[in-house]
C-alpha cells in the first residue's frame, strides 16, 4: 500500500507550445530575431572610392530560398524560439531523397541542393513556402557569415600550428617533427601535434555590405568570407551589432522584404540556363506529387520521375518530328534513286 505524505506534491502540467503563432507585421524589439539565408560564394572583387581606395569585397548571391517547415519551441527550452527550416538552390527531384521531396512537393516548391534551420523568435516567423530575397538585407548593415574552411587534409605541426621547426644543418636528423610531446603522465590535453587541417565551422562576424544587386539577387560584403568559391554559407544579422542597429541604424524590414522579387534569382550570376518548359514541366511534377500526397501513395516517390514528365511534354513534339525526318529520309531516297539512273544512263 503506497502512503501519501503531506509533503507530496502533484506533478506539475506542461502547457504545450501554440501551433502556429499569427504572423503580424510589428516593429523590431530588443529581443527580436529574425531569420537568415543561404548563399553561394561567387568570389572577390574590389570596389574603388572617389579617391582611388581599393576595398577588397566578396559577393554572395542568395538563390532561391524558400521557407520548407516552421516547428514550434520545444517544451524544454528556456529561450521559446521557433525553427525555421530554409531550403536553397535547385536539384532535381532523381538527385534527391524521397523525404526530402516529400517536404518540397507539400510546401509547393523545386526540389532544394541545401537545407539548414534558424532560431526565430514569435513575432518574427514567416509562412510556410515564402521566398526569401537579398532585399532581406539593407546596404551599411552589418552580418555574419557562417562557413566551412578549406580541407587541406593531414598537416605537420609546422603548416598547422607555425612551429619553427629544428636546425637545417648538415647531420641533423631532425628538420620538421615536433619534439617532445608529453611527460610521464602522458600525453597533455590541448597539445598542439600534426593531424587534419580545416574544413571545420567559423563564422566571419560584423562584415558590412556595400552594395545590393537586387535585380541578380547578389550581395557585396566587405572583406573575406569563410570557404572557396561556390562553397555555401550562412547569412544572418549580426548578434554583436544588435542593439547598436536599434539605436542607430540603418534598420532592415521587419519580419522581412515583403515586396515583388526578383524573377532571376540568382541565374546570370551562376550561370544556371533553366531547360526548355522549366515552368511548365515543375509545375506538372509538384501536381503529381500533391496527387500522391493526397492519395496515400507516399512509396510511389521513385526516382524516375522527373524524366518521365519530360517524356510527357516531348511525346507530340517527338511524333511530329519523327514524321518529318521520315518524310526527309523519303525524299533522300528518291533522289539517290534519280541520281543512280542517270549515271547508269550515262555509263
Amino acid at each position: 500500500v503506497q502512503l501519501k505524505t503531506p509533503h507530496m506534491r502533484p506533478p506539475l502540467k506542461q502547457k504545450e507550445p501554440p501551433r502556429f503563432p499569427k504572423i503580424i507585421t510589428t516593429e523590431w524589439s530588443k529581443y527580436s530575431r529574425r531569420t537568415g539565408v543561404m548563399g553561394r560564394k561567387v568570389g572577390m572583387l574590389h570596389f574603388f572610392t572617389d579617391d582611388g581606395i581599393a576595398i577588397p569585397t566578396t559577393a554572395i548571391v542568395i538563390e532561391r530560398n524558400h521557407v520548407i517547415t516552421v516547428d514550434p519551441p520545444q517544451l524544454n527550452t528556456t529561450t521559446g524560439c521557433w525553427s525555421m527550416h530554409i531550403g536553397a538552390g535547385f536539384r532535381r527531384p532523381s538527385q534527391v531523397a524521397k523525404n526530402q521531396r516529400f517536404h518540397c512537393a507539400k510546401v509547393g516548391v523545386e526540389t532544394k541542393e541545401r537545407y539548414t534551420s534558424f532560431q526565430v523568435t514569435a513575432d518574427a516567423v514567416l509562412p510556410v513556402g515564402h521566398l526569401l530575397s537579398v532585399e532581406h538585407f539593407v546596404v551599411g548593415q552589418k552580418i555574419d557569415v557562417l562557413g566551412r574552411t578549406r580541407g587541406k587534409g593531414f598537416q605537420g605541426v609546422m603548416k598547422r600550428w607555425g612551429f619553427k621547426g629544428h636546425r637545417a644543418t648538415l647531420g641533423s636528423r631532425l628538420h620538421r617533427v615536433a619534439g617532445s610531446i608529453g611527460s610521464k603522465a602522458g600525453v597533455l590535453k590541448g597539445r598542439k601535434m600534426a593531424g587534419n587541417m580545416g574544413n571545420s565551422k567559423r563564422c566571419s562576424h560584423n562584415l558590412p555590405i556595400l552594395h545590393i544587386d537586387a535585380e541578380k539577387n547578389v550581395m557585396f560584403v566587405k572583406g573575406s568570407v569563410i570557404g572557396p568559391a561556390g562553397c555555401w554559407v550562412k547569412v544572418r544579422d549580426s548578434k554583436f551589432n544588435h542593439v547598436r542597429m536599434l539605436r542607430v541604424g540603418p534598420r532592415p524590414p521587419f519580419p522581412t522584404f515583403l515586396g515583388e522579387v526578383s524573377p532571376k534569382l540568382g541565374d546570370d550570376v551562376l550561370g544556371f540556363v533553366p531547360p526548355p518548359n522549366y515552368d511548365q514541366r515543375m509545375a506538372t511534377f509538384i501536381e503529381n506529387d500533391m496527387k500522391r500526397l493526397e492519395s496515400g501513395r507516399i512509396e510511389d516517390f521513385q526516382d524516375g520521375d522527373f524524366d518521365d514528365v519530360d517524356d510527357e511534354d516531348e511525346g507530340e513534339g517527338g511524333e511530329e518530328e519523327e514524321e518529318e525526318e521520315e518524310e526527309l529520309s523519303g525524299e533522300g531516297d528518291r533522289d539517290g534513286q534519280g541520281q543512280g539512273e542517270e549515271d547508269r544512263l550515262k555509263r
